[in-house]
């Protein structure tokens, strides 16, 4: 559905950079759910039991179901013409969203996490700038700047020993 090369080399970055966060968040902190799932009997509890066998109630947030929504709404919405589609496109996204609260696997803060994953992707990677990444990131030639962020790579290379010592 992409109109050019380079909205689908945006596009595929943003899907690239939420799987790649939201993997490193699930390694160094893998969350788990609180909550025991209820009994299910009869075909529902059969269901759910394989279910159980490959989906377990690890790694939640972010929720990548909410940041991939955010993802692909951003991308979706500028295509889809008409009211009632609109209002469908809509209503889709808040359906997924208000899935994830239903699968005994995410807690409510799994949705704002991956909402704001989805967010820092679409705006990391717009799909309107024509500008290289090379060209949009450069180094600043104000020596304030550089002073300040010497300062705070200090500042980090000081605690990080502590940190580590302290376990976090």
């Amino acid at each position: 559905l992409a109109r050019n090369r380079h909205e689908l080399d945006r596009h595929a970055a943003r899907l690239l950079t939420a799987q790649v966060v939201a993997v490193a968040c699930f390694i160094a902190w893998p969350l788990h759910f609180s909550f025991g799932q209820p009994p299910a009997d009869g075909v529902a509890g059969l269901l759910f039991a394989a279910l159980r066998g490959f989906d377990q109630p690890f790694n939640q947030a972010p929720s990548l179901h909410i940041t991939l929504v955010v993802i692909l709404w951003d991308l979706y919405r500028r295509l889809v013409r008409g009211r009632i589609a609109r209002l469908v496109l809509h209503a889709w996204a808040l359906a997924i969203c208000g899935s994830v609260l239903t699968t005994f696997q995410h807690h409510f803060i799994d949705i704002p996490t991956g909402a704001l994953l989805g967010v820092l992707c679409v705006w990391a990677w717009p799909l309107e700038r024509r500008v290289s990444m090379r060209t949009a990131w450069r180094w600043t030639a104000d020596r304030r700047r550089r002073a300040l962020s010497l300062r705070y790579a200090a500042g980090t290379a000081a605690l990080l020993p502590l940190a580590l010592t302290l376990g976090g």
